[in-house]
């Protein structure tokens, strides 16, 4: 019998050291980044496969080239996106995920993690009122909304998981007209379409109206269709509103109607007594989305899903024959049985290991930051006759512009004033068209931002606004 040779390999310490060097720089960087066109971006990655592969060292050449290549979400002008800096602990559990390198699929696969997750889930349900908490860890928000909604589509039509929609009348789900977009999308994968999302009118400050969700309501009730969702939302994506949660749920339940609770950006709140008031009414939801990589300093992706309701996630996600892989028959060990991925990576570690190591007296000052931090760029912004509150500050977002010269089209000067901001690596800025104001978003997620990161940011801003 013919001997191959080992495959080709490197030795852990190399493999640790690099790692190191990476981490080293990555949470010190120099600079933002800058945005770049892929044309130029694509000269200076290795995008081609050579045949005889490459050495370690052109291996951290690669690295290197990658990390530069666009911004750094851990420096203090990352303001992009909902996540930013992530926090060191958060980045050992990851590491350790990927190390063990097992699925989440069966206790016998990943035992340690499993009850570690177990763990996570009940005090996340705690922080939100549950008594009891069934759910799991999903790769982001957009995949725990959409198995909320198959929990409600299973509660309302339990034939669908066998024989499809095709029976009974159509299901209409109600969300805000500010949700974010993975719920519509969600619809049309669970075969609802985006017809059956009814989006509710918001008042001034992006909150759902209970009065108008009633409207809409009685409207598909007069059409014959079936109500069987209603979605709030706790922290919109653009002005961090928060729906009147527990009006909602009382309007739902009332119809008949699963009541989940898109919590992926402001669940946080309920670390801290300040945002357990904002989040008054979560309890009485059927489900929660809440995102650890968010406001929590969890590496992306960490998403939980919650729920009360003891073994629905699984009547409602398990089809098909499993049994080569599910061997602890009644145990409820083995998470892939409510969950509609199979391989699923081993997320708990991080947030668990950085909870503990923050603990909660930890978690609750850091989410207190962030609520001080949202009000001090608020403040800062109006003290500055140069800038414009767009929208009040109501959780972890500031909406602002710069104020355009007499004469000149606000929405367009905002959106050359963002690419000079982007391109020339000063600020890695959003931006939303709102109630019809197109105007920058700075979501606050990072709580080692000072006083002097925020003057600084805005004087830069300001400056270059007034570049003609």
């Amino acid at each position: 019998m013919e001997r191959r040779g080992r495959l080709k390999h490197e030795t852990p310490d190399r493999i640790a050291a690099a790692l190191g060097r990476l981490v080293e720089d990555f949470f010190h960087p120099p600079a933002l980044g800058r945005a770049r066109p892929p044309e130029e971006l694509a000269r200076d990655l290795i995008l081609d496969v050579p045949a005889q592969g490459m050495d370690f060292a052109a291996i951290e050449q690669a690295v290197a080239a990658y990390l530069d290549a666009g911004f750094r979400a851990q420096h203090p002008r990352f303001m992009n996106s909902l996540s930013s800096r992530s926090h060191e602990i958060g980045l050992l559990g990851d590491v350790l995920g990927a190390v063990v390198n097992t699925t989440m699929a069966t206790y016998e696969s990943s035992p340690a993690g499993t009850l570690v997750e177990r763990a996570l889930i009940a005090k996340l349900g705690r922080c939100m009122g549950y008594a009891r908490c069934d759910g799991l860890l999903t790769s982001g928000g957009s995949m725990s909304n959409l198995l909320a909604m198959l929990c409600a589509r299973h509660r309302a039509a339990p034939d669908a998981k066998r024989r499809g929609l095709s029976d009974g009348p159509r299901l209409v789900l109600f969300t805000s007209d500010q949700a974010h977009y993975s719920i519509a999308s969600a619809a049309q994968a669970l075969g609802l379409g985006e017809d059956g999302v009814i989006a509710v009118a918001t008042d001034a400050l992006g909150r759902m109206q209970p009065e108008r969700l009633e409207e809409a309501i009685a409207a598909v009730l007069a059409r014959g269709e079936k109500p069987f969702l209603v979605v709030g939302t706790a922290g919109t994506t653009v002005l961090g509103a928060f729906d009147p949660l527990a009006e909602l749920a009382a309007i739902a339940h009332r119809h008949g109607c699963w009541f989940h609770v898109d919590a992926c950006f402001g669940g946080a709140a309920a670390l801290c007594v300040e945002g357990k008031t904002m989040l008054a009414g979560i309890e009485h939801a059927d489900s929660i989305s809440w995102d650890q990589h968010k406001l929590m300093g969890v590496p992306l992706s960490c998403s939980a899903l919650l729920t009360p309701h003891a073994d629905l996630l699984g009547s409602a996600v398990v089809a098909g024959d499993g049994s080569y892989l599910f061997h602890n028959d009644g145990s409820g060990l083995d998470a892939g049985l409510k969950s509609l991925q199979c391989g699923r990576r081993i997320d708990a570690w991080k947030a668990w290991l950085l909870w503990l190591y923050l603990g909660d007296a930890g978690y609750e000052a850091r989410t207190r930051r962030l609520f001080d931090l949202a009000r001090e760029v608020g403040e800062a912004v109006q003290r500055d006759p140069r800038l414009e509150l767009v929208f009040p500050v109501q959780s972890f977002c500031v909406n602002f512009r710069a104020v355009p010269p007499p004469g000149e089209d606000a929405a367009a000067f905002t959106l050359r004033l963002r690419e000079r901001l982007m391109s020339s690596g000063i600020a890695c800025l959003n931006y939303a068209m709102t109630k019809g104001t197109l105007h920058f978003r700075w979501a606050i997620t990072n709580p080692d931002l000072t006083p002097g990161d925020v003057e600084s940011l805005l004087a830069d801003v300001v400056a270059e606004a007034a570049v003609r």
